[in-house]
C-alpha cells in the first residue's frame, strides 16, 4: 500500500510539471445582449456571453478534442464541444472562442454570438 502511494505521488509530481498550464493575459470581453437579458440585464433567460481572443483562444482551439468543421458563417474551421464552447480559427494567427452562461439554469451553454 505504501509503495503504491509513493509511485502515485511520483507520477503526480512528474505529470503536473509537464502539464503545467501556460499563463497569459486574457483578451476578449463579455456581453449582456438585450435580446436575452432585456434592457436592465435581469430578464429570466438572461445569458452572459463571453468571447476569448488571442493566445487563450488559440490554446483552447488547439486543445479541444473534437474535429474542426468548416463554418459557413466565418468561412473557416470551427470546433464545437457540444456544451456551448465554440472556437474559430479565423486565420493562421487569429483565433476566437465564445460561450455563454445562463443565470436561471446555472449552466454554461452556447453564447448569443451570431454571424
Amino acid at each position: 500500500m505504501k509503495s503504491t502511494f509513493v509511485v502515485f505521488s511520483i507520477f503526480i509530481l512528474a505529470t503536473s510539471a509537464a502539464a503545467a498550464p501556460r499563463e497569459g493575459k486574457l483578451e476578449g470581453g463579455f456581453y449582456l445582449f438585450a435580446e436575452s437579458c432585456g434592457e436592465d440585464g435581469k430578464a429570466l433567460n438572461c445569458k452572459m456571453t463571453f468571447e476569448l481572443k488571442g493566445a487563450a483562444a488559440k490554446t483552447m482551439y488547439d486543445n479541444m478534442r473534437v474535429k474542426a468543421k468548416n463554418d459557413i458563417c466565418t468561412e473557416g474551421p470551427v470546433k464545437d464541444d457540444g456544451n456551448g464552447l465554440r472556437c474559430y480559427k479565423r486565420s493562421e494567427s487569429r483565433y476566437e472562442c465564445d460561450f455563454g452562461y445562463q443565470f436561471s439554469k446555472r449552466k454554461f451553454m452556447i453564447s448569443d454570438v451570431s454571424c
